[in-house]
Formats: structure tokens, sequence, C-alpha cells
């Protein structure tokens, strides 16, 4: 069962807008989903934001392919940390690019019970019982994924009603 952190608050004001990408890097389709949410996701998102944004990708045993991606502005490359808490209370919402794998998609549900709302592709929620547009965005190419990151960033009631319903699915269902 995963804890419901119904007191996380909102990430700060005044800072970035923060997306986070959880982890472990040495896994292929979480390097995969690192690498394209960089090389095909990122360019998108820059040319529709309208605010500053980060994207902080944490986990361990990160390849090489993965540790270059530093090099680009707007990402931090975390690694491995001991508590996913502060990244979860920093993050705006939490982005799950999985293209490739199977299995039930942990790194969803534990984005629902940190409050989060998460952008995914289809791929990602494999295995979970939750509704694109009612409780996360779903968008498997890179101008959509953009584009439905930048709707998390520009509508905070979005955000706050995807949350809420992803929340109370995972309460109820895991």
């Amino acid at each position: 069962v995963l804890p419901v952190h119904g007191l996380l608050p909102p990430p700060p004001d005044g800072e970035p807008f923060t997306f986070l990408f959880v982890g472990t890097l040495g896994y292929y389709p979480n390097e995969d989903a690192a690498r394209w949410l960089c090389g095909a996701v990122l360019p998108e998102l820059r040319r529709l934001a309208s605010r500053p944004f980060r994207l902080a990708i944490v986990g361990d045993w990160a390849p090489e392919s993965v540790r270059a991606l530093a090099s680009l502005a707007e990402v931090e490359i975390v690694g491995r940390v001991a508590d996913l808490v502060p990244w979860y209370r920093r993050a705006g919402a939490v982005v799950v690019p999985i293209r490739a794998g199977g299995g039930t998609r942990i790194k969803v549900l534990e984005a629902f019970a940190y409050r989060r709302a998460v952008v995914s592709t289809t791929v990602g929620i494999e295995g979970i019982d939750a509704r694109a547009n009612e409780h996360l965005l779903v968008a498997d190419d890179p101008a959509s994924f953009a584009a439905q990151c930048v709707r998390l960033m520009d509508d905070p009631q979005l955000a706050e009603r995807l949350t809420e319903a992803a929340c109370d699915r995972v309460a109820r269902v895991y």
C-alpha cells in the first residue's frame, strides 16, 4: 500500500516550474525515456513554454548517455537520493515518458501519492487504473507531450483537478 502524502505542499512560487522524472536510469526503458524527453520533447517544450522551467532527473545507475544530458541548460541529473520527498516537494509535475518495458508503472502511483500532476505516455501508464484527462495527461509524440506539459504549467486549476482525482484513485484502489 502506498502512503498518500496529503500534507505535501504545492511547489514554491517564484521559481522555475520543475518537471520531475524518477527512475533507475541504468534500466533501458528509463534511460530511453530520459534521452527521448531531453532530445525530442525538450526542444518542443522550449518553443511552447511561457515561463522558465527545469527538468530534474532523479535515479541511480545513470549511464554516460544520461549523464551527458546535464549539459542542457534546463536539465539537472540528480542521481541517487536517500529521500524523494524534497524532489517531489519542488516538482510542479511529474513526467513519465516511458516508451518501452512492461509491468505496472509504480512511478505513476508514487507521483499520485505525492499529490503531483502527471504527464505520461500510453506505455507509461500500462497496468495503472487511471484515465487520461481525469487522473493524468497522456501523450505519445514529442509535440503533444510538450503541449501537455505546458497545459500543467499554465493551468494550475487543471493540475489541481487531476491531482485530486489521482490522489483519490490511489487511496481507493491501491
